[in-house]
């Protein structure tokens, strides 16, 4: 399924392929179907009062992601590869993916995409993602205003019904969006208290 992944992922980038879902916590959620595809994708995309480097910086630190990445219980980085280890609500049994993380800038724009490895080793006994891609989606709007679009495609392997997941799925982009906009807030609390202390 991956070649179908990396055949698909420019759709992810296509705002016109979706469809409005649901609204919350001012949110917008898009969903769309693709027949090659199993799984429903979701899109979540919001705007932070943040700068657009700010929020790059936070994606792009791994050490974060237990934080705020939607079920992620354990980030390890090892060389140029990420190890995650997530945990699904109930039912689902706990997942693990190797990734690589690549950053693309443009201007007034960058796009973060976190992709699955073929890697299978180690210690956990969690199920294996089959696949996995993710795009952050980072575009200025003002000095300290940025929209960010978090947009998924992946097979978590096993077993598990695909209407199940189909029908939990849209709250992994919306969950993740939504904490990192509170880890964004609290970073920047503890800039400013520092930055206090320093003076």
């Amino acid at each position: 399924m991956h070649k179908i992944i990396i055949l698909l992922f420019p759709l992810l980038l296509c705002a016109s392929e979706w469809k409005a879902f649901k609204t919350l916590d001012q949110i917008k959620i898009y969903e769309k179907y693709e027949k090659e595809v199993e799984f429903v994708q979701f899109r979540a995309v919001t705007k932070m009062p943040f700068s657009l480097d700010w929020i790059s910086k936070t994606i792009m630190d791994h050490d974060s992601y237990t934080s705020w990445l939607s079920d992620c219980i354990k980030a390890e980085k090892s060389n140029d590869k990420i190890y995650l280890l997530m945990q699904p609500p109930w039912p689902l049994s706990r997942r693990q993916v190797w990734v690589e993380i690549e950053k693309n800038e443009y201007v007034k724009k960058q796009i973060i995409t976190l992709r699955s490895l073929n890697i299978q080793a180690s210690s956990s006994d969690a199920v294996w993602f089959n696949d996995l891609y993710v795009a952050f989606i980072l575009e200025e709007l003002g000095r300290s205003e940025t929209k960010v679009t978090l947009s998924l495609l992946g097979d978590i392997g096993g077993s598990v019904p695909h209407w199940l997941v189909n029908l939990m799925a849209w709250k992994i982009p919306y969950n993740s969006l939504l904490d990192l906009k509170k880890q964004l807030l609290l970073n920047k609390n503890r800039q400013h208290h520092h930055h206090r202390i320093q003076h």
